[in-house]
Protein backbone atom coordinates (compact mmCIF):
# COMPACT_ATOMS: atom_id res chain seq x y z
CA UNK A 1 0.00 0.00 0.00
CA UNK A 2 2.80 2.63 0.99
CA UNK A 3 6.13 2.06 2.27
CA UNK A 4 6.20 5.00 4.83
CA UNK A 5 9.93 4.66 6.00
CA UNK A 6 12.04 3.93 3.14
CA UNK A 7 14.63 1.87 3.85
CA UNK A 8 13.66 0.61 7.77
CA UNK A 9 10.24 -0.47 8.97
CA UNK A 10 7.66 1.71 9.83
CA UNK A 11 6.08 -0.92 12.37
CA UNK A 12 2.70 0.44 11.94
CA UNK A 13 -0.12 -0.55 14.43
CA UNK A 14 -3.16 0.70 16.64
CA UNK A 15 -5.49 1.06 13.54
CA UNK A 16 -8.32 2.78 14.52
CA UNK A 17 -11.49 3.47 11.98
CA UNK A 18 -13.20 7.66 12.75
CA UNK A 19 -15.44 7.44 10.24
CA UNK A 20 -14.43 7.33 6.87
CA UNK A 21 -10.73 7.82 8.18
CA UNK A 22 -8.04 5.34 9.53
CA UNK A 23 -5.67 6.49 12.41
CA UNK A 24 -2.68 4.42 13.20
CA UNK A 25 0.97 5.10 14.46
CA UNK A 26 3.57 4.31 12.50
CA UNK A 27 7.55 5.68 12.54
CA UNK A 28 8.83 7.65 9.09
CA UNK A 29 12.01 8.53 10.97
CA UNK A 30 14.28 8.10 13.73
CA UNK A 31 12.34 10.13 15.77
CA UNK A 32 9.88 7.09 16.19
CA UNK A 33 6.16 6.87 16.17
CA UNK A 34 4.17 9.75 14.54
CA UNK A 35 -0.17 9.46 14.28
CA UNK A 36 -0.84 8.69 10.64
CA UNK A 37 -4.36 9.23 8.75
CA UNK A 38 -6.00 7.85 5.52
CA UNK A 39 -8.89 7.54 3.82
CA UNK A 40 -7.94 4.53 1.81
CA UNK A 41 -5.57 5.61 -0.72
CA UNK A 42 -1.53 6.62 -0.90
CA UNK A 43 -1.71 10.06 -2.13
CA UNK A 44 -4.02 10.93 1.16
CA UNK A 45 -1.84 9.15 3.89
CA UNK A 46 -0.05 11.55 6.27
CA UNK A 47 1.38 12.58 9.04
CA UNK A 48 -1.45 14.04 11.36
CA UNK A 49 1.01 16.81 12.69
CA UNK A 50 4.26 17.36 10.55
CA UNK A 51 5.16 20.35 12.83
CA UNK A 52 5.44 18.60 16.34
CA UNK A 53 6.74 14.75 16.58
CA UNK A 54 6.44 14.78 20.13
CA UNK A 55 2.51 14.60 19.50
CA UNK A 56 2.20 10.56 18.86
CA UNK A 57 0.37 7.86 20.41
CA UNK A 58 2.01 5.62 23.03
CA UNK A 59 2.59 2.56 21.29
CA UNK A 60 1.52 0.66 24.56
CA UNK A 61 -1.73 2.07 24.38
CA UNK A 62 -5.15 1.74 22.61
CA UNK A 63 -6.31 4.56 20.46
CA UNK A 64 -10.54 4.78 20.51
CA UNK A 65 -13.17 6.68 18.13
CA UNK A 66 -15.21 8.78 20.04
CA UNK A 67 -17.91 11.20 18.62
CA UNK A 68 -16.80 10.97 15.23
CA UNK A 69 -12.84 12.03 16.68
CA UNK A 70 -9.97 9.65 17.35
CA UNK A 71 -9.30 10.13 21.15
CA UNK A 72 -5.63 8.66 22.55
CA UNK A 73 -2.89 8.89 24.85
CA UNK A 74 0.96 10.51 23.99
CA UNK A 75 2.05 8.56 27.26
CA UNK A 76 1.49 11.94 28.94
CA UNK A 77 -2.31 13.09 28.58
CA UNK A 78 -5.35 12.71 27.03
CA UNK A 79 -5.52 13.92 23.12
CA UNK A 80 -8.22 14.57 20.60
CA UNK A 81 -7.71 14.33 16.30
CA UNK A 82 -9.89 14.88 13.48
CA UNK A 83 -7.19 13.76 11.17
CA UNK A 84 -5.94 17.79 10.41
CA UNK A 85 -2.79 19.40 12.39
CA UNK A 86 -5.74 22.31 13.57
CA UNK A 87 -8.44 19.51 14.71
CA UNK A 88 -5.32 17.61 17.04
CA UNK A 89 -4.49 18.58 20.49
CA UNK A 90 -4.46 17.92 24.09
CA UNK A 91 -7.89 17.61 25.82
CA UNK A 92 -7.18 18.37 29.02
CA UNK A 93 -4.06 18.38 31.38
CA UNK A 94 -4.91 16.25 34.00
CA UNK A 95 -2.08 16.28 36.13
CA UNK A 96 -0.93 19.53 36.19
CA UNK A 97 2.85 20.67 35.88
CA UNK A 98 5.81 18.33 35.21
CA UNK A 99 4.19 15.33 35.73
CA UNK A 100 2.37 13.05 33.43
CA UNK A 101 -1.14 11.46 33.81
CA UNK A 102 -0.87 8.84 31.08
CA UNK A 103 -4.01 8.03 30.56
CA UNK A 104 -4.71 3.95 30.03
CA UNK A 105 -7.40 1.79 29.05
CA UNK A 106 -9.64 4.36 26.77
CA UNK A 107 -13.10 2.62 26.90
CA UNK A 108 -16.08 4.15 25.12
CA UNK A 109 -19.35 2.95 27.03
CA UNK A 110 -22.81 4.41 27.48
CA UNK A 111 -21.65 7.87 25.24
CA UNK A 112 -18.77 8.86 27.40
CA UNK A 113 -15.36 7.74 27.07
CA UNK A 114 -13.90 5.95 30.71
CA UNK A 115 -10.13 5.66 31.27
CA UNK A 116 -7.49 5.65 33.61
CA UNK A 117 -5.24 8.15 34.68
CA UNK A 118 -2.85 9.24 37.69
CA UNK A 119 -2.75 12.80 39.42
CA UNK A 120 -0.52 13.61 42.23
CA UNK A 121 -4.08 14.16 44.61
CA UNK A 122 -5.53 11.18 43.90
CA UNK A 123 -2.94 8.49 42.54
CA UNK A 124 -4.13 6.36 39.55
CA UNK A 125 -7.87 6.10 39.57
CA UNK A 126 -10.80 6.28 36.95
CA UNK A 127 -11.88 9.25 34.87
CA UNK A 128 -14.47 9.64 32.37
CA UNK A 129 -14.67 12.83 29.48
CA UNK A 130 -17.15 14.24 26.84
CA UNK A 131 -14.58 15.01 24.57
CA UNK A 132 -14.20 18.14 26.25
CA UNK A 133 -11.84 19.72 29.25
CA UNK A 134 -14.87 21.01 31.35
CA UNK A 135 -16.61 17.49 30.70
CA UNK A 136 -13.37 15.44 31.87
CA UNK A 137 -13.43 14.68 35.75
CA UNK A 138 -12.48 11.96 38.26
CA UNK A 139 -15.74 9.10 38.71
CA UNK A 140 -14.26 8.48 42.02
CA UNK A 141 -11.32 8.56 44.53
CA UNK A 142 -11.91 4.63 45.19
CA UNK A 143 -8.40 4.03 47.21
CA UNK A 144 -8.39 7.60 48.84
CA UNK A 145 -5.62 8.80 50.93
CA UNK A 146 -1.83 8.13 51.65
CA UNK A 147 0.49 5.04 52.85
CA UNK A 148 3.93 5.66 53.69
CA UNK A 149 4.14 9.33 52.14
CA UNK A 150 2.38 7.44 49.02
CA UNK A 151 -0.75 8.63 47.64
CA UNK A 152 -2.99 5.90 46.78
CA UNK A 153 -4.24 3.87 43.92
CA UNK A 154 -6.68 2.14 42.91
CA UNK A 155 -5.07 0.86 39.26
CA UNK A 156 -8.48 0.36 37.57
CA UNK A 157 -8.25 -1.59 34.10
CA UNK A 158 -10.11 -4.06 32.01
CA UNK A 159 -13.12 -1.69 31.55
CA UNK A 160 -15.67 -3.98 29.38
CA UNK A 161 -19.38 -2.36 28.97
CA UNK A 162 -22.52 -4.88 29.81
CA UNK A 163 -25.68 -4.70 30.56
CA UNK A 164 -25.87 -0.84 31.11
CA UNK A 165 -23.06 -0.75 33.69
CA UNK A 166 -19.41 -0.36 33.26
CA UNK A 167 -17.51 -3.07 34.68
CA UNK A 168 -13.49 -3.15 35.93
CA UNK A 169 -11.24 -4.72 38.54
CA UNK A 170 -9.70 -2.28 40.99
CA UNK A 171 -8.57 -2.03 44.50
CA UNK A 172 -9.95 -0.13 47.67
CA UNK A 173 -7.21 -1.02 49.83
CA UNK A 174 -9.47 -3.41 51.72
CA UNK A 175 -10.63 -5.84 49.68
CA UNK A 176 -7.79 -6.70 47.05
CA UNK A 177 -7.90 -6.37 43.17
CA UNK A 178 -11.36 -7.66 42.89
CA UNK A 179 -14.40 -7.08 40.07
CA UNK A 180 -16.61 -3.76 40.58
CA UNK A 181 -19.38 -2.16 38.66
CA UNK A 182 -20.55 0.79 37.58
CA UNK A 183 -23.92 1.79 36.87
CA UNK A 184 -24.45 3.65 33.59
CA UNK A 185 -27.65 5.18 33.62
CA UNK A 186 -26.14 8.39 35.59
CA UNK A 187 -23.59 8.57 38.03
CA UNK A 188 -22.77 11.56 40.80
CA UNK A 189 -19.15 11.85 41.69
CA UNK A 190 -18.02 11.80 45.01
CA UNK A 191 -18.22 15.34 46.43
CA UNK A 192 -15.02 17.08 47.44
CA UNK A 193 -15.08 17.15 51.87
CA UNK A 194 -16.79 20.11 53.48
CA UNK A 195 -14.90 23.19 54.16
CA UNK A 196 -15.57 25.11 57.04
CA UNK A 197 -14.69 26.12 60.87
CA UNK A 198 -13.43 22.96 62.12
CA UNK A 199 -13.77 24.65 65.74
CA UNK A 200 -16.71 27.00 67.72
CA UNK A 201 -19.16 27.46 70.06
CA UNK A 202 -22.54 25.30 70.67
CA UNK A 203 -25.61 27.33 70.46
CA UNK A 204 -24.23 29.57 67.28
CA UNK A 205 -24.55 29.25 63.45
CA UNK A 206 -21.84 28.05 61.52
CA UNK A 207 -21.47 27.93 57.57
CA UNK A 208 -20.40 24.98 55.52
CA UNK A 209 -19.99 24.48 51.66
CA UNK A 210 -19.68 21.97 49.56
CA UNK A 211 -18.18 20.54 45.78
CA UNK A 212 -16.77 18.56 43.41
CA UNK A 213 -20.09 16.95 42.78
CA UNK A 214 -20.63 16.48 38.83
CA UNK A 215 -23.51 14.31 36.88
CA UNK A 216 -21.80 11.97 34.25
CA UNK A 217 -25.17 12.85 31.71
CA UNK A 218 -24.47 16.78 33.14
CA UNK A 219 -27.74 16.98 34.78
CA UNK A 220 -27.72 19.86 37.83
CA UNK A 221 -26.56 18.11 41.00
CA UNK A 222 -28.17 18.52 44.91
CA UNK A 223 -25.99 18.86 48.07
CA UNK A 224 -27.08 17.35 51.39
CA UNK A 225 -24.55 17.88 54.77
CA UNK A 226 -24.75 15.48 57.76
CA UNK A 227 -24.12 17.27 60.67
CA UNK A 228 -22.68 13.99 62.27
CA UNK A 229 -25.32 14.63 65.15
CA UNK A 230 -28.20 12.71 63.85
CA UNK A 231 -29.71 15.28 61.41
CA UNK A 232 -28.47 16.91 58.02
CA UNK A 233 -29.73 19.85 56.22
CA UNK A 234 -32.02 18.42 53.91
CA UNK A 235 -31.39 18.47 50.18
CA UNK A 236 -30.43 22.00 48.98
CA UNK A 237 -31.75 23.15 46.25
CA UNK A 238 -29.97 23.50 42.59
CA UNK A 239 -27.36 25.84 42.52
CA UNK A 240 -27.15 26.03 46.44
CA UNK A 241 -23.53 24.90 47.64
CA UNK A 242 -23.81 26.01 51.32
CA UNK A 243 -26.13 25.45 54.55
CA UNK A 244 -25.69 26.51 58.41
CA UNK A 245 -25.59 24.51 61.60
CA UNK A 246 -26.13 24.81 65.11
CA UNK A 247 -24.75 21.69 67.44
CA UNK A 248 -26.44 21.96 70.66
CA UNK A 249 -23.98 19.82 72.95
CA UNK A 250 -20.15 19.88 73.32
CA UNK A 251 -18.23 17.63 71.41
CA UNK A 252 -16.25 16.17 68.04
CA UNK A 253 -18.98 16.12 65.34
CA UNK A 254 -17.63 14.54 61.74
CA UNK A 255 -19.63 16.44 58.66
CA UNK A 256 -19.60 14.97 55.43
CA UNK A 257 -21.52 15.77 52.06
CA UNK A 258 -23.60 13.24 49.31
CA UNK A 259 -24.88 14.78 46.61
CA UNK A 260 -27.80 13.36 44.04
CA UNK A 261 -28.94 13.89 40.25
CA UNK A 262 -31.90 16.74 40.07
CA UNK A 263 -33.45 15.19 37.37
CA UNK A 264 -33.33 11.66 38.83
CA UNK A 265 -33.46 12.07 42.73
CA UNK A 266 -32.79 8.11 43.34
CA UNK A 267 -29.19 8.59 41.60
CA UNK A 268 -26.93 9.70 45.06
CA UNK A 269 -23.13 10.12 45.21
CA UNK A 270 -21.22 8.14 47.70
CA UNK A 271 -20.20 9.88 50.83
CA UNK A 272 -17.76 12.90 50.64
CA UNK A 273 -14.68 12.66 53.06
CA UNK A 274 -14.99 14.03 56.61
CA UNK A 275 -14.12 17.69 58.29
CA UNK A 276 -13.53 16.87 62.12
CA UNK A 277 -15.52 19.84 64.23
CA UNK A 278 -14.94 20.23 67.83
CA UNK A 279 -17.97 22.26 69.31
CA UNK A 280 -16.75 24.05 72.61
CA UNK A 281 -19.26 24.94 75.36
CA UNK A 282 -20.69 28.74 74.97
CA UNK A 283 -19.36 29.84 78.10
CA UNK A 284 -18.26 33.10 78.68
CA UNK A 285 -16.00 34.15 81.82
CA UNK A 286 -16.34 37.38 82.59
CA UNK A 287 -15.12 39.72 85.79
CA UNK A 288 -11.78 38.84 85.91
CA UNK A 289 -9.86 40.58 88.51
CA UNK A 290 -7.01 40.04 90.47
CA UNK A 291 -7.07 42.75 93.58
CA UNK A 292 -3.90 43.65 96.17
CA UNK A 293 -1.58 45.88 97.26
CA UNK A 294 0.06 48.49 94.53
CA UNK A 295 3.38 49.16 96.38
CA UNK A 296 5.38 47.47 98.87
CA UNK A 297 8.91 46.31 99.61
CA UNK A 298 10.79 44.32 97.73
CA UNK A 299 12.03 40.62 99.97
CA UNK A 300 7.77 40.92 101.68
CA UNK A 301 5.16 38.73 100.56
CA UNK A 302 2.19 40.31 99.29
CA UNK A 303 -1.02 38.82 99.32
CA UNK A 304 -3.44 38.95 95.92
CA UNK A 305 -7.42 37.70 95.35
CA UNK A 306 -7.99 36.95 92.14
CA UNK A 307 -12.12 36.43 90.93
CA UNK A 308 -14.20 35.82 87.97
CA UNK A 309 -17.37 34.63 87.21
CA UNK A 310 -18.33 31.64 84.79
CA UNK A 311 -21.95 32.10 82.47
CA UNK A 312 -22.87 28.54 82.89
CA UNK A 313 -21.75 28.39 86.47
CA UNK A 314 -18.80 25.90 85.39
CA UNK A 315 -15.59 24.96 87.72
CA UNK A 316 -12.64 27.32 86.88
CA UNK A 317 -8.64 27.50 87.11
CA UNK A 318 -6.49 30.67 87.40
CA UNK A 319 -2.95 31.78 86.86
CA UNK A 320 -1.27 34.80 87.85
CA UNK A 321 1.84 35.91 86.17
CA UNK A 322 3.80 38.62 88.60
CA UNK A 323 5.31 40.40 86.33
CA UNK A 324 8.78 39.17 86.71
CA UNK A 325 9.05 36.02 84.77
CA UNK A 326 7.12 33.93 87.30
CA UNK A 327 3.74 32.68 87.89
CA UNK A 328 1.84 30.32 89.53
CA UNK A 329 0.16 26.99 88.34
CA UNK A 330 -2.98 26.62 87.35
CA UNK A 331 -5.06 26.03 90.56
CA UNK A 332 -8.91 26.06 91.32
CA UNK A 333 -10.76 29.10 91.77
CA UNK A 334 -13.33 29.14 94.44
CA UNK A 335 -17.13 30.35 94.20
CA UNK A 336 -15.78 33.39 96.16
CA UNK A 337 -12.29 33.80 94.46
CA UNK A 338 -9.00 32.41 95.52
CA UNK A 339 -6.03 34.60 97.70
CA UNK A 340 -2.37 34.02 96.28
CA UNK A 341 0.68 35.44 97.53
CA UNK A 342 4.16 36.40 96.15
CA UNK A 343 7.44 38.11 96.98
CA UNK A 344 9.79 40.15 94.49
CA UNK A 345 13.17 39.94 94.98
CA UNK A 346 14.16 43.08 93.60
CA UNK A 347 12.75 47.01 93.48
CA UNK A 348 10.85 47.68 90.22
CA UNK A 349 8.00 47.98 88.52
CA UNK A 350 5.92 44.83 87.95
CA UNK A 351 2.48 44.31 86.40
CA UNK A 352 0.43 41.50 87.89
CA UNK A 353 -2.04 40.15 85.49
CA UNK A 354 -4.48 36.85 86.01
CA UNK A 355 -6.16 33.97 83.80
CA UNK A 356 -8.66 32.07 84.24
CA UNK A 357 -10.30 29.74 81.92
CA UNK A 358 -12.82 26.66 82.85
Amino acid sequence: FMDIYDGFDSNPGLFTVVGDQMFFAAKSDHLGFRLWVTDGTPGNTHEVVETEPGVAPDSGETMVAYNGKLYFSDGLELWVSDGTEAGTFMVMDINPGSSASDPEELTVADGKLFFSAETSVHGREMWVSNGTAAGTMLVEDIYPGETTGIVNSSWPHDFVEMGGSLYLFATDGISGNELRKLPLTDFVTTPNAPTGPDSGPINTTHSYSAGGAISLEGDDVQYRFDWGDESDSGWLSVGATSADHQWTEAGEYTVTVEARAAGDTSVVSRTSAGLDVDMLYDETISSTSISGPTEGFAANSYQFAVDATSSKGHQMEFQVDWGDTTSTDWASLGSSGSQVSHAWATAGPYQVTATVRC
